[in-house]
C-alpha cells in the first residue's frame, strides 16, 4: 500500500526541480512571523510533494493542472467519464435523483459526473448540497461528504434526503456511522492515524469536500494526500483564501468545472439583490502601533520604545540594523499620526520594513468597541425595528461576551432573542437554527461561526458588528441575506469606525466584496 494514495506519482519525464518550483509557496504563518522579527522553528515555504519508497508523489489535481499527467492514476470509465458509462457500466450503490433541479444546478451536476476531479463555484443560496448530492445519486458510486462544521453536516442530510430520498450516515457530533453515503466533519478524523484515513477512505469511490477553499489548512491537505478515492469534487463559494494560498484548491480538486454567477441567480429570481448600508460610528481609539525591520538576518530580536520621541527610536532602529548585519528590531509606540513618516524615513534608508498594530493595542480596542453605548444600542435598535417590521435579524459580533449581553438586552425590551457561538452544544445550536427556519426566533447574535454554512432562508436583516476585511467572509455574510423567502427586502447595515484608520480601511476591503457579488452599496 502507498504512503500517498491521494497524490500521483511525478512522471519520470518532468525534472524534480520544476515540480518543485511550481509547488512551492510562501507559508503565510511563518512569513508573517519573521517579518515581526520573531524566530519560529519551521521552513517559510510550503512545498507540495510527497516522497516514499516509491518516488515523489504530487498533488492530483497539480498533475491535471500542469499537464504532468493526463489522468491522473483514476479508473478509466471514471476517468473518461461519459455520463452513459456511470449509468451502464458501474453497479450502483445509492438511488438516483429523484427531486427537479433548477437549470444551473443541472448544468453544474453535468460539470462533475463527466469529471473525476474538480470543483463548483456556486454562492450561498444557489443548493450546493442539493448539486452534491444530485451528482452523487447520478453516478451511484459510495460516497463520502467532508464537512467543517456540524451545522453543514445537518445540511447535507437534509440535502440527500430531499434530492434522493436517502437516509445517509453521519460521522460527527457525537455519531460513527457509516453506509454507502457518509457524511463527515473533518473533526471525525483528528484521532485518525495515516493508515486508518487510508483504509477508512478506501471504503468509498467518492469524495466530496464542502467549502473546498478550506483545503488550505494542514488538517484538510493531510486528508487528501491519504484519501483513495477515485473521484474526487469539491464545492465551495469563494474560491479563494485571503492568506495567499488559494493555489492548493487547484492543487488538491483540479479545474474549476463550472461557475454559477450572483447577477445570473438575481436576474432569474433565485436570490435577491440586497442592500448594504453604511453606517459611520463615532467611535475612536488611539492605536499604538509597532515599526519591525526585519532585514536579512535571525537572532535576537532589539526591542526599542519612543524615547525621546519616534522619530530618534526609528533612526536608532536603522543604524541598528544596519551595524548588526539586518538583525531584527521592533519600535513600539508608534501613533496613527506617525505611522506615515516613519515609513517614508524606512524607504528612504532603503529598509525592509512593515508597521503593524500592536497585538495588545488591538485587542484593547476591540474590547472597547464592544462596550461603546453608542454601538450597542444601535444594535440593540436594529433588532427591534427588524422584529416590528416582520423581519428576522442577525447582528455578527464576533465576541461570544458581546453576544450574550446584546441578546440580553433584546430579551429585556420583550423581544425573544439568542446567542449562537462554537462553545453552544449541538443540540441547542439545532434547535436555534430550527427556530429561526420556523419563525419562532427572530433575533440573534453570533460570533463569526455564523460566517460559513449558515443557512436561513428567511434571514433579511444583518448588522456587521465587528469589523474584518476578508474577501471571503464579506462575500458568505451577504450571502446569508440573498435567499428569496425572506419578508423584507434584504439590508445589511455595516457599522463603519470611521476614526480608527485600519477600521476605516477594512471597511473599504468589505466594500469591494459586496460590489462584487452585485450588492446595491449605499
Amino acid at each position: 500500500m502507498t504512503t500517498y494514495p491521494g497524490g500521483v506519482l511525478l512522471p519520470p519525464h518532468v525534472p524534480f526541480s520544476t515540480a518543485e518550483r511550481k509547488l512551492t509557496l510562501s507559508d503565510p504563518r511563518i512569513t508573517r512571523a519573521r517579518d515581526m522579527g520573531v524566530q519560529v522553528d519551521g521552513p517559510e515555504k510550503i512545498i507540495e510533494m510527497r516522497e516514499d519508497f516509491d518516488g515523489v508523489y504530487v498533488p492530483r489535481g497539480a498533475a491535471e493542472l500542469f499537464g504532468w499527467v493526463r489522468h491522473p492514476g483514476m479508473p478509466r470509465v471514471v476517468d473518461i467519464a461519459p455520463r452513459d458509462l456511470f449509468d451502464d457500466g458501474i453497479v450502483r450503490s445509492i438511488p438516483r435523483p429523484t427531486a427537479d433541479l433548477r437549470d444551473y444546478q443541472t448544468k453544474a451536476v453535468d460539470a462533475l459526473v463527466t469529471s473525476a476531479q474538480g470543483y463548483v463555484v456556486a454562492p450561498p443560496g444557489s443548493g450546493k448540497t442539493w448539486i452534491g448530492a444530485a451528482a452523487a445519486g447520478a453516478v451511484g458510486l459510495r460516497t463520502l461528504v467532508l464537512v467543517p462544521t456540524i451545522d453543514i453536516l445537518d445540511q447535507w442530510v437534509k440535502a440527500f434526503l430531499s434530492v434522493l430520498d436517502l437516509h445517509v450516515a453521519r460521522r460527527g457530533g457525537g455519531r460513527k456511522e457509516h453506509g454507502h453515503v457518509t457524511v463527515a466533519t473533518i473533526q471525525g478524523f483528528l484521532d485518525f492515524d495515516d493508515r486508518e484515513v487510508i483504509q477508512y477512505g478506501a471504503k468509498f469511490d467518492v469524495v466530496i469536500l464542502d467549502e473546498c477553499h478550506s483545503v488550505g489548512a494542514e488538517t484538510f491537505r493531510r486528508l487528501f494526500w491519504l484519501l483513495p478515492c477515485p473521484v474526487r469534487w469539491g464545492l465551495t463559494a469563494t474560491p479563494y483564501r485571503d492568506d495567499g494560498l488559494t493555489d492548493l484548491i487547484g492543487w488538491t480538486f483540479g479545474r474549476e468545472l463550472y461557475e454559477i454567477d450572483h447577477e445570473s441567480l438575481i436576474s432569474a429570481g433565485h436570490l435577491r439583490r440586497p442592500r448594504v448600508e453604511r453606517v459611520n460610528v463615532d467611535f475612536a481609539y488611539p492605536l499604538s502601533h509597532v515599526l519591525y525591520l526585519s532585514g536579512r538576518g535571525y537572532g535576537p530580536v532589539k526591542h526599542l520604545r519612543p524615547k525621546p520621541d519616534v522619530m530618534t527610536a526609528v533612526r536608532e532602529a536603522l543604524a541598528y540594523a544596519y551595524a548588526y548585519a539586518g538583525r531584527p528590531v521592533k519600535v513600539w509606540g508608534i501613533g496613527d499620526d506617525e505611522r506615515e513618516a516613519v515609513a517614508t524615513l524606512c524607504k528612504e534608508h532603503g529598509a525592509q520594513h512593515k508597521i503593524q498594530t500592536d497585538p495588545k493595542s488591538w485587542a484593547a480596542c476591540m474590547k472597547e468597541l464592544t462596550m461603546d453605548p453608542q454601538i450597542n444600542d444601535m444594535i440593540v435598535d436594529y433588532a427591534l425595528e427588524a422584529v416590528e417590521e416582520g423581519g428576522t435579524f442577525l447582528a455578527l459580533c464576533g465576541r461570544v461576551e458581546w453576544c450574550q449581553r446584546l441578546a440580553r438586552r433584546v430579551q429585556d425590551k420583550g423581544v425573544d432573542a439568542d446567542a449562537l457561538f462554537s462553545k453552544v452544544g449541538v443540540k441547542k445550536r439545532r434547535t436555534t437554527l430550527e427556530r429561526l427556519r420556523s419563525g419562532d426566533l427572530h433575533v440573534v447574535f453570533a460570533t463569526t461561526l455564523a460566517d460559513v454554512g449558515l443557512d436561513v432562508p428567511t434571514l433579511d436583516r444583518a448588522v456587521i458588528a465587528f469589523p474584518g476585511r476578508a474577501k471571503g467572509r464579506a462575500t458568505q455574510r451577504l450571502g446569508r441575506l440573498m435567499r428569496p423567502d425572506g419578508a423584507l427586502q434584504p439590508l445589511i447595515r455595516d457599522l463603519v469606525q470611521v476614526n480608527v484608520p485600519p477600521l476605516l480601511n477594512q471597511w473599504w476591503s468589505r466594500k469591494r466584496a459586496y460590489i462584487e457579488i452585485g450588492a446595491e452599496v449605499i
